[in-house]
């Protein structure tokens, strides 16, 4: 609302100056009037506002409350729950370690039983590979003397074979040089009577 200028009584001298001095009060009164209703109503509705937050305010906390409520239950029980499950596990645990030493003391006999006859069975199995290595060597020996005899008869009768084909290489060669040699005559002949007969003819003609 604007500012308006306050009216000094004192001024008042005069009845035009009265009247207006009456006009400006009765506007002044009507003025504080409805500013007073318009902060009645205002302050009805703050209030009013204020009742609703109150109350709005009171049902958070009373839901707080109930959640504040139930989450203690929760967590009493939870806990309980948590020293039940321990409780639990402590004596599975220990059903367990009961269990799994009896299973370990009857696995260990078992074991020890399976080692000695394992054993057994492998000092028997090492006699065996001891005696067949033994054959082995042996009939190894005896093969390895029959392939060297055999291998000595093949080089004998490879031996044989070769001077056999060297001795026949050889007759083959010279007979080849003979036949090399009669035909380079028997050229060498026939290359002298054509001459002959050439120069024979030649002279014959110049005649």
């Amino acid at each position: 609302m604007e500012n308006k200028p306050q009216l000094d009584p004192s001024l008042i001298n005069n009845l035009e100056t009265a009247k207006l001095s009456l006009k400006w009060t009765t506007e002044r009164i009507s003025e504080l009037e409805s500013e007073a209703e318009r902060l009645k109503i205002d302050n009805k509705n703050k209030t009013e506002s204020l009742r609703h937050l109150t109350r709005q305010l009171d049902q958070k906390e009373e839901t707080l409350k109930k959640w504040q409520q139930t989450i203690k239950t929760w967590e009493e029980n939870w806990r309980s729950q948590q020293a039940m499950e321990a409780d639990l596990k402590a004596k599975l645990r220990q059903q367990i370690l009961n269990e799994e030493a009896s299973n370990w003391r009857e696995a260990r006999a078992r074991l020890e039983k399976e080692i000695k006859a394992l054993k057994e069975e492998l000092a028997a199995k090492e006699a065996e590979i001891g005696r067949i290595k033994i054959q082995a060597i042996e009939e190894s020996k005896k093969l390895s003397q029959m392939k060297e005899e055999e291998v000595n008869l093949l080089l004998r009768k490879h031996e044989d074979n070769l001077a056999a084909r060297e001795l026949a290489l050889e007759e083959k060669y010279q007979n080849l040089e003979k036949e090399l040699i009669e035909s380079h005559r028997v050229k060498m002949e026939q290359e002298e009577i054509s001459f002959c007969l050439l120069y024979t003819s030649d002279a014959a003609d110049e005649l």
